[in-house]
């Protein structure tokens, strides 16, 4: 050798940015956060869906998601510890009522995981209190479309302008910018009664939308040109609140490596006739993800391939 030091300085790579994305335990919401989790690792991040333990058990979750681990081991995943619902949450939506219970052991796990960003799902609304704590930009996740964000970012508005509930509004005509109008009847069950846990529950949503960095909508403007225009000109915004930046990246639409069976109870099975509705009705059911439960297929049960997007 001559003498002369070898250069032994290692190249160190910098560190990946790290995203957290906190979902709902309510399958069609999961079934989309995955499908965001995999444009972020795409696109070079570090990625862990934050789960809640449900106190339901559906039968959907943990097969789907261990077919998500096996094929994206890019993607991480963390479950917080299950927590009590109170004789008070009976009234409410059972994930607005776990997310909230779940907010000192999400503050925990992300005091050690100190991430870069949080997207959280419109059910872990609670989880804004948290992220400003800590100091975390956060933003939402709309699974569903931009007409279900522009009611939602409305509802303050609509709740100030009377102190009737939807239910006592009977087919009285529900106007909100860039939506189609609709009888009062046609409101979603949770907010009919404007005293209801679950109303106020999706005023918090609403309004803890303003106070975050940005929101993500699955779906792409040129389909929901006039309820984009609405979100983004402030038009939704109840008065005083500013629009955060809002992001279509849609459709996520997932898929195929992943596949459920559920065996689900149909009405008219046994006699060989199932009507339509009856299949609507329990397809809804099983995608609400609330008591559902995987079941031998036996006596009046039918298997459902389900392969949802939203």
């Amino acid at each position: 050798m001559d003498g002369t030091k070898a250069n032994t300085t290692m190249m160190i790579s910098p560190r990946k940015p790290r995203v957290m994305l906190y979902s709902s335990p309510l399958i069609g919401h999961l079934v989309s956060m995955v499908e965001l989790a995999k444009l972020f690792v795409a696109r070079g991040l570090a990625v862990t869906i934050v789960l809640m333990d449900p106190v339901y058990d559906t039968g959907a979750t943990g097969p789907f998601l261990a077919g998500v681990s096996a094929a994206n081991p890019s993607i991480s995943f963390h479950r917080l510890p299950q927590v009590k619902l109170l004789e008070s949450d009976h009234s409410m939506i059972p994930a607005l009522a776990i997310a909230r219970h779940s907010n000192p052991h999400l503050r925990d796990f992300l005091t050690g995981a100190s991430p870069d960003v949080l997207v959280v799902d419109f059910f872990c609304s609670a989880a804004v209190d948290v992220a400003a704590e800590l100091g975390i930009p956060v933003y939402f996740f709309n699974t569903s479309g931009a007409q279900i964000l522009a009611f939602i970012m409305h509802l303050p508005v609509l709740h100030g302008k009377s102190t009737r509930s939807f239910r006592e509004m009977g087919e009285e005509i529900v106007h909100v910018p860039g939506i189609t109008s609709f009888p009062a009847t046609h409101t979603i069950q949770p907010l009919m009664d404007r005293d209801g846990a679950s109303y106020n529950a999706f005023l918090n949503v609403s309004l803890n939308l303003f106070r975050s960095q940005g929101i993500i909508v699955n779906t792409f403007r040129s389909l929901e040109p006039r309820a984009m225009d609405t979100i983004l000109t402030g038009l939704s915004a109840p008065p005083g609140l500013s629009t955060p930046p809002v992001y279509c990246i849609g459709p996520l639409i997932k898929s195929g490596e992943e596949e459920m069976e559920l065996a689900v109870p149909m009405k008219g099975y046994d006699k060989e006739v199932v009507e339509a509705k009856e299949v609507a009705k329990k397809v809804k059911w099983m995608m609400d993800s609330k008591g559902g439960k995987a079941k031998p297929c036996a006596g009046n049960f039918i298997i459902i391939v389900a392969t949802p997007s939203c």
